[in-house]
């Protein structure tokens, strides 16, 4: 009996081992103090948050969508196009294989990261700046996917953006 529980117990432990590495991870790097909240509310006020998407292949209009509906408490809707934003100084930058150690405020002021391609794991940067100021930094990653606009990639777009837009943030 006892050697049945143990087996047992270690399935279970190896199945959420498992469920951990595929779940999507992200932290946040930078928060302005006193939260984002504020320009959030102006910018919901007066239409679509402009959504910049760098790297190679990255889906722009995905990438916009999948940001937007991480972000509790207010309805929103973004735009992949400057042109179309209620704002296009306040922006959020997502960057698809980002490396780690990249200056978000770098990002901000417009300098491309290098693409630093991990077989094993998809790194996304993502950034609110006001035109060269950085306001948040948030960087993330899921196992690499098939494609670019798999279900786990918008998962973590998700994460990404309520760990940013957070009123608690």
């Amino acid at each position: 009996m006892l050697r049945k529980l143990m087996t047992g117990a270690v399935a279970l432990v190896a199945g959420l081992t498992a469920a951990c590495e595929e779940a999507p991870r992200s932290t946040v790097v930078y928060m302005r103090p006193g939260g984002l909240e504020p320009f959030l509310a102006g910018i919901a006020a007066r239409g679509p948050l402009l959504v910049e998407t760098v790297g190679e292949g990255a889906p722009r209009d995905f990438t916009a969508d999948a940001f937007v509906k991480g972000i509790q408490g207010r309805v929103m809707s973004a735009t992949p196009d400057a042109a179309q934003a209620a704002h296009p100084e306040f922006r959020v930058r997502v960057a698809y294989d980002a490396p780690q150690s990249f200056d978000p405020n770098r990002f901000c002021a417009g300098a491309m990261p290098p693409t630093e391609r991990d077989a094993m794991r998809l790194q996304v940067l993502a950034v609110f700046c006001q035109g060269d100021v950085l306001h948040a930094a948030i960087i993330g990653s899921v196992p690499r996917p098939d494609t670019m606009t798999d279900e786990s990639v918008a998962r973590l777009l998700n994460q990404m953006s309520r760990q940013m837009f957070s009123e608690s943030a």
